[in-house]
């Protein structure tokens, strides 16, 4: 193998790529560590003396990249010891040009650092770790981007995290400054881009299925008017999209709530193997345009035509809210105040109402199916009831046999999932402005409420009405 594949740099004619040199180099190594051969085995000795070899001489020819390489593999599988590896990685670092790539320079400081601590040296490890942090600052400075800068200060903070001496947490504390600074003025460089869509059909056919019903049946209707999709669906849908729109998804996402905070990061994939968190962010951009056509093509059509012919009062949601078991009793007249002002376009108190009113929805409905909802604090030796967040995991299995799964994930990408608008944190945490109440998200989530409500009754209701049916052809 190394007089064949691994022709060293003397010879023009024969030079190969040091990423080829290396990945052959470190497959040799694993074949050494699987078969448990160390230096009483000459095809070690013999790749070991390659490594150090090449180290040698990428040094005396100033190639840093080769010599990070080879000291990577010589720390990775002990072919030297790490106080030898740790001051050559250094001499890698700063012998990379200015124009190179930062990451490049972290990277063989990062590695310098990873070296200094196996050989206990935390004087040392802390030092490198400190100048990878400064250079990867110096190079988001250097863009002169409020978007770009607080990508790289964010990486120089998290290249300090673990670090105790006083220059680490000085300089993380001004580097935390510095990152506030820049994601609060990054808004200023955000895009916006529109598409049209006519709904002016779906809107005329839900007005006509509308007129002229009464009450309790446009109540009725506004609930059934829409239905949750299966995720199996969803999911497809997303991953079609990914396949039409491939370079949409080969690039990394942030996503940056009102004050430029990351809140969601998914990477760069492709279709060969799909990254979780990326398929989660597809979902989510594909989901928010498909909940605002439903909330402006159905929901809001059918909440505007119910308000223009009938004065909606708490005399008629009250009697559907206290016969729902989605309603816990004691929180009945609570529940209808929230859908009366969702209904009469009061979004704001429907979702600081209704929002909270999940969490305890659902403990109801769970205890009612005789599921220990109950959290026990064995330190402090007290009880409270789980939170959603610790209900979805621990009884999702429970909530998708009553609710089903497409229910189950509606109500988490609405909700819950940080990908998506996360209603109930915004709440809880007070961060939602007066405007984010009317969007899309928010009517559509105060919808899904109703919805939870009434679908329980919906067999009753229809069986009810069968029978008038049948009496009213018998008189």
């Amino acid at each position: 193998m190394l007089t064949r594949e691994l022709r060293h740099r003397d010879y023009d004619s024969d030079h190969r790529p040091i990423s080829e040199v290396k990945s052959t180099l470190r497959r040799g190594l694993q074949i050494c560590e699987l078969l448990r051969l160390r230096e009483d085995d000459s095809n070690f000795m013999a790749l070991r003396t390659f490594c150090l070899a090449s180290a040698d001489q990428f040094e005396s020819e100033g190639d840093s990249q080769g010599l990070l390489a080879m000291m990577n593999l010589a720390l990775d599988y002990e072919l030297d010891l790490p106080e030898r590896c740790a001051p050559r990685m250094e001499v890698a670092a700063r012998g990379f040009s200015s124009g190179t790539d930062p990451h490049s320079v972290c990277d063989a400081l990062v590695g310098a650092g990873r070296a200094w601590r196996r050989a206990q040296d935390t004087a040392n490890y802390e030092k490198c770790m400190l100048e990878a942090s400064c250079r990867m600052a110096e190079h988001g400075r250097a863009l002169g981007g409020n978007l770009s800068g607080s990508h790289f200060v964010q990486q120089a903070i998290d290249l300090l995290r673990g670090l105790s001496s006083p220059d680490a947490k000085a300089s993380k504390r001004e580097l935390r400054i510095e990152l506030i600074r820049l994601q609060s003025a990054a808004e200023d460089e955000f895009g916006t881009f529109e598409y049209s869509f006519d709904l002016s059909e779906l809107v005329k056919a839900v007005k006509d299925r509308t007129q002229g019903l009464s009450i309790e049946e446009a109540l009725f209707l506004l609930a059934a008017i829409h239905r949750p999709r299966p995720t199996s669906v969803i999911e497809e849908e997303a991953m079609e999209g990914m396949r039409k729109h491939p370079l949409g998804s080969l690039f990394g996402v942030q996503q940056h709530d009102s004050d430029g905070h990351v809140r969601f990061r998914s990477p760069g994939t492709d279709m060969r193997k799909i990254d979780p968190a990326a398929l989660e962010h597809a979902i989510a951009r594909q989901e928010g345009i498909y909940r605002e056509t439903v909330v402006r093509g159905q929901i809001a059509v059918v909440v505007y035509q119910l308000a223009s012919e009938h004065s909606v009062t708490l005399d008629e949601v009250f009697p559907l809210c206290r016969e729902s078991p989605f309603v816990p009793p004691d929180l009945t007249e609570t529940f209808s105040k929230g859908i009366l002002a969702f209904l009469h376009g009061d979004m704001t108190s429907a979702m600081f109402i209704l929002t909270p009113l999940l969490e305890a929805s659902l403990v109801y409905v769970l205890k009612g199916h005789d599921v220990d909802v109950v959290r026990h604090d064995e330190d402090s030796g007290t009880q409270e009831d789980m939170s959603i967040t610790q209900l979805y995991k621990n009884h999702r299995g429970e909530l998708e046999a009553i609710f089903s799964a497409s229910v189950v994930d509606d109500i988490e990408r609405v909700f819950l999932a940080r990908s998506g608008p996360g209603l109930r944190h915004a709440i809880a945490h007070g961060t939602t402005s007066d405007g984010q109440a009317y969007s899309g998200d928010s009517i559509y989530a105060c919808w899904l409420m109703w919805h939870l409500c009434l679908v329980p009754l919906f067999k009753e209701r229809f069986e009810a009405r069968g029978r008038g049916s049948e009496a009213d052809a018998t008189d």
